[in-house]
């Protein structure tokens, strides 16, 4: 597998060249979210819309992120703790597999959720110290049984705006999220083409050795750049 099969999309079609740039604006604010999570433990408890919860939770975000007395170091330790508890990671998994999902062993789904969780929380935090002061407006909310789109609108002085959609399926917890859209690129769904790609022409095990060692990469970034 390249490089760019377990990357940023931008190398797929023309319509993605302006994903990098995307990427690293609205990571920082994703990943703060998950930091944020700890102080929506009482929205949660509440039976709060999503797009309350999410309101709570861009606003902690913001406020991490401009907290220049926290260093990426805790940031990114805390953003990694935090992560489990709000993302629906095992969802996030299966869906990316798609068909490909079902005919896989216990053993293999547990060790393909684990690999990938590892994979998408690297691939966020390495990019955390991208915030550069953007601004967030939620929007709107659309409300659908136990699933629910949370529309929102990321402003840059000088920039066009991006449009953000957090996805939220209720579990028995409360509401987390599972997938992530920006400017209608889905990270579930281009992982899954990619994914996809590589398993038709090379097999689900060339899949899991090229994560493990994308997010061995990944993980020895963060290492190395740990400091402020």
């Amino acid at each position: 597998m390249t490089e760019t099969m377990l990357a940023s999309p931008e190398g797929d079609t023309a319509s993605f060249t302006n994903w990098r740039r995307i990427a690293q604006w609205t990571a920082g604010i994703i990943g703060a979210l998950i930091f944020a999570t700890i102080a929506a433990g009482r929205a949660r408890a509440t039976g709060a819309d999503p797009i309350d919860l999410t309101h709570e939770l861009l606003g902690q975000a913001i406020a991490i992120l401009r907290n220049h007395s926290l260093t990426i170091a805790v940031k990114r330790a805390e953003l990694k703790r935090m992560a489990a508890a709000n993302f629906d990671f095992s969802q996030m998994a299966r869906v990316t597999l798609d068909n490909h999902w079902e005919p896989l062993s216990p053993v293999q789904r547990e060790a393909f959720t684990e690999v990938f969780t590892e994979f998408i929380e690297d691939s966020y935090l390495n990019q955390i110290q991208s915030y550069t002061g953007q601004s967030i407006a939620v929007m709107r909310q659309d409300l659908h049984g136990d699933h629910a789109d949370v529309f929102s609108t990321i402003t840059s002085p000088g920039e066009d705006p991006i449009d953000l959609e957090l996805r939220y399926r209720r579990e028995t917890d409360g509401w987390k999220i599972y997938d992530v859209t920006v400017d209608e690129v889905s990270v579930t769904s281009n992982y899954r083409a990619q994914f996809d790609r590589v398993i038709r022409a090379r097999g689900f095990d060339t899949l899991m050795a090229d994560l493990r060692a994308k997010q061995q990469r990944l993980e020895a970034s963060l290492a190395s750049n740990s400091g402020d």
